[in-house]
């Protein structure tokens, strides 16, 4: 039986990248999506990975929906963008909800195992605690749009 692949989105990035080494080491085949230029500019820091393992986040969205599920064992989810100080909103709801709602939405209709990255800076300075209730969604105050 072959084994499932996991996916990584935002493998050229540093939580991304150390995610895939434990991975690999584990010997769970994988498929790496980011910004083909992001593995690229990054060699001093981590060596590339074989170009078959890569996928261009365009292309990996384009096609996650014709993916076959059977062989998808999970998707970890890195790829959007933690820049605290990214002020285009176009490009954040882009990147930080439209491309997880889309993974989300297929991992759930598969059943497949779905991790992702989240981030306190949804919660603003604090002011209103850190608790994740959703009925305290409305007065949660972001202090920039990546929040």
């Amino acid at each position: 039986m072959t084994q499932k692949k996991w996916i990584i989105t935002g493998a050229a990035g540093f939580i991304g990248y150390r995610f895939y080494q434990a991975v690999k080491a584990k010997g769970i085949p994988v498929l790496l999506v980011d910004h083909l230029g992001h593995f690229q500019s990054r060699t001093a820091e981590h060596p590339l990975p074989d170009a078959s393992l890569l996928m261009d986040r365009a292309e990996f969205i384009k096609k996650i929906g014709s993916m076959n599920p059977a062989e998808i064992g999970a998707i970890i989810h890195m790829g959007a963008c933690s820049a605290t100080t990214e002020l285009r909103v176009d490009f954040l709801r882009e990147v930080n909800v439209e491309y997880s709602q889309t993974i989300w939405n297929y991992c759930s209709k598969h059943k497949i195992p779905f991790v992702y990255a989240s981030s306190a800076a949804t919660y603003g300075a604090g002011e209103n605690g850190y608790a994740d209730d959703e009925s305290l969604t409305s007065e949660l105050k972001p202090l920039n749009p990546y929040g």
